[in-house]
């Protein structure tokens, strides 16, 4: 849902989900938790998950046993950052 919205390709979607998937970090499950309730991408993101809270929950993946890679956690952000406006909101 998130990935297509941002243009993630599949692979790099698939391993962030499964990253997700393994986290045992507060912030990360929690974030995985609300995407699961959600049915439109648009309340998820304006309602409850600004941009730096995905930003934060991709380096929380990183550094969390390096569930993601500096490479996959930079490329996924790359994506996300792509949708911020210059006053750090979605547009």
């Amino acid at each position: 849902m998130l990935a297509d919205a941002w243009a993630v390709p599949p692979a790099l979607a698939s391993t962030w989900w499964g990253a997700l998937s393994r986290a045992r970090w507060t912030r990360p499950v929690s974030w995985r938790q609300q995407v699961q309730l959600y049915r439109s991408c648009r309340l998820f993101l304006c309602q409850v998950s600004p941009p730096q809270l995905v930003v934060d929950v991709l380096e929380d993946l990183h550094r969390e046993g390096r569930l993601l890679s500096r490479r996959q956690a930079s490329a996924l952000e790359d994506h996300i950052l792509r949708w911020v406006n210059a006053d750090g909101a979605w547009r």
